[in-house]
């Protein structure tokens, strides 16, 4: 797809005069992604003959109609991310052993460079640490030409530029396949500046997915296709969530069903998007914000001339989601997020009570597109908020700490370009797209959430054909929220709250920061009023007691050297020695009292409570 952007200088002197394709056996790398091995460890050897019938039988047995491409499920990139990228190997064909990188998948298109890839040079003044963090090409002795890709943000001041000199490189991918001849960019220069004015060394490199003629054979798409490893010059892609721990998918010659929820918007591969709306929107359970929904959120100013629908890139070498500047103001207007300008971005408000039910909860940002076929009708893509709570490292900000930001920023404005919207990895992590550059078809369409098994709605790889426009997936309303359940909080509504006796409209649930849940309250009141009645039975029981042992003193004879002033004088007993002898003291409320000699001793009256002990009765708490 033609990407609006200034087209790449190259000078890549002559021309190899083939490519192939070779193998380097079996093993070296999965079918299934997240299976690559230590592209470093594969080299090459000579094979024996148990080895060469292993691998004819390997081939025999294996479906490599596609060709699943890993992402790095160890590894994750990116001071504003975290992002995954896909892996690799790459080495010069005078070398023995490969090479392993990491890169992020990108629409390059008017480009002859396959990749972009750092070398150790790029990283001879980095400060971070960071430099190249996703593997370099070392060597710069069997380069020759120049390449280089740019893309500067005039209103921002956002910027990466990868500059350096072509070469012709072996690139391993899955099933031990190896693409002989490989333009890739081997870049002495690889850095990003970011709005602060803040740059920093690229850590990961660039893989072009095709599409343009000027490519060739030279992007992985169109090179595993002309030498028949594929049915067809084509991919599929989902960039997945790192932060949910949710691997990318990467297919070229197909795609994986389980990635895909329909309907598939399709469109003129060679053309852009148009962007109707943005909305906001809650999938599942009460809404956090002080509505259900809320369109017509996608504006722009009447000066540029632009009308909706506004053309629109998919661009996932780009991290942001990239609107003009009247849309983000009516987005963030409706999100706990502030701006901050010494670090150019937007800040998540975390103090604010709604955040947390925003980031967690089943909320999304909703884009509107239409079809550019005609084939299909309108189609929103569902973006959840829980993937656009994102870090923002303080090495790129400049800010005392980490922080969460949301990944927004403002398209650059321009009366002959007009609206260059750039919807970057943010976006594509709740999206699914793919493009057949045979018959020029792209397909837009929602990726599913996680699911049971961090695999969308299940690992199902298919093929693409030659003459494919359109694509067999699953459909279904509720297969979007089913894929996330688990992975965020369904708020409840107010008439669920009403329902059990302790909503009153404002929208709290039990996950609710400001107070205890309606359950949690109604636990302890039935805790309270058993511990009282326990209480009060205890004390009927010891009551009764007292009142049962001074009746039984009422009519017993007084201990010798006791008397009741009732009784008149003291009676004379034989065994009385003229000495006080203590009386027996019961274990509670005795009947007896001991005394002097000559004090009076006076019967205590039984006691017993009739009177309901505060509290003992159920009481319906105050509603907070």
């Amino acid at each position: 797809m033609a990407d609006g952007t200034p087209e790449p200088t190259h000078d890549t002197g002559d021309q190899p005069t083939g490519t192939n394709i070779g193998t380097q056996g079996p093993n070296l790398i999965s079918d299934r992604p997240g299976g690559m091995a230590n592209p470093a460890s594969a080299v090459r050897r000579r094979i024996s003959i148990p080895a060469i019938l292993a691998t004819l039988l390997y081939f025999a047995t294996t479906s490599r109609a596609f060709l699943s491409i890993p992402y790095n499920t160890t590894d994750y990139f990116g001071p504003d991310g975290p992002w995954q990228a896909v892996s690799l190997g790459l080495k010069y064909p005078a070398d023995e052993d490969y090479s392993p990188v990491n890169v992020y998948p990108s629409n390059l298109y008017n480009t002859i460079a396959a990749l972009y890839v750092p070398t150790s040079q790029a990283c001879q003044n980095d400060t971070t640490g960071s430099c190249a963090a996703g593997g370099t090409v070392n060597s710069l002795a069997y380069t020759n030409g120049s390449s280089w890709y740019t893309y500067l943000n005039e209103k921002t001041g956002y910027y990466f530029y990868y500059n350096g000199s072509t070469a012709y490189m072996d690139a391993l991918l899955p099933q031990g396949i190896v693409a002989s001849g490989t333009i890739v960019d081997v870049c002495k220069i690889a850095e990003v500046t970011y709005p602060n004015g803040n740059t920093v060394p690229a850590e990961v490199g660039l893989m072009g997915l095709g599409g343009s003629p000027l490519a060739r054979k030279y992007n992985p798409p169109l090179a595993v296709y002309q030498d028949d490893v594929t049915q067809s010059n084509t991919y599929g892609l989902h960039i997945g969530s790192a932060q949910f721990k949710y691997p990318g998918s990467l297919i070229l010659g197909g795609y994986d069903r389980g990635r895909v929820i329909g309907p598939v918007l399709s469109f003129d591969a060679h053309s852009q998007l148009g962007l109707l709306d943005i909305m906001i929107g809650v999938e599942a359970g009460g809404s956090p914000f002080p509505f259900e929904s809320k369109q017509n959120l996608l504006k722009a100013p009447e000066s540029a001339g632009v009308t909706q629908p506004i053309e629109s890139y998919l661009k996932p070498e780009y991290p942001y989601i990239y609107l003009p500047q009247q849309s983000i103001q009516a987005i963030t207007e409706n999100l706990p997020v502030k701006f901050d300008s010494s670090a150019g971005y937007w800040l998540w408000e975390t103090s604010d009570p709604s955040y947390k039910k925003i980031v967690g909860g089943a909320g999304y940002l909703g884009f509107t597109f239409p079809s550019l076929t005609g084939n299909t009708a309108n189609e929103t893509i569902k973006v959840p908020f829980a993937l656009l709570n994102l870090t923002l490292e303080s090495s790129i900000s400049g800010l005392d700490s980490d922080v969460p930001y949301f990944p927004i920023m403002e398209a650059r404005i321009s009366q002959v370009d007009g609206y260059p919207i750039l919807l970057g990895r943010a976006f594509m992590q709740a999206t699914f797209t793919g493009t057949n550059w045979g018959t020029n078809v792209s397909w837009l369409a929602q990726a599913p959430g996680p699911g049971a098994n961090k695999e969308g709605l299940g690992y199902d790889p298919v093929d693409i054909t030659d003459v494919t426009q359109t694509l067999d997936v699953p459909s279904g309303d509720d297969l979007f929220r089913q894929s996330w359940e688990g992975h965020w909080t369904v708020l409840r509504t107010d008439s669920e709250l009403n329902a059990i006796g302790s909503g009153n409209g404002n929208g709290k649930d039990d996950n609710d920061d400001s107070g205890l849940s309606s359950g949690a309250i109604a636990g302890i009141v039935v805790g309270v009023v058993a511990l009282l009645a326990i209480i009060a039975a205890i004390i009927f029981l010891l009551l009764r007691r007292r009142k049962r042992n001074a009746t039984a003193a009422a009519t017993a004879p007084a201990p010798p050297g006791y008397h009741d002033d009732k009784q008149g004088p003291a009676p004379t007993y034989a065994h009385y020695d003229g000495e006080a002898q203590s009386p027996p003291v019961s274990e509670l409320y005795g009947a007896y009292k001991p005394v002097p000699q000559r004090e009076q001793w006076h019967e205590v009256d039984g006691m017993s409570y009739h009177a309901e002990l505060p509290g003992n009765a159920p009481q319906e708490l105050p509603a907070k």
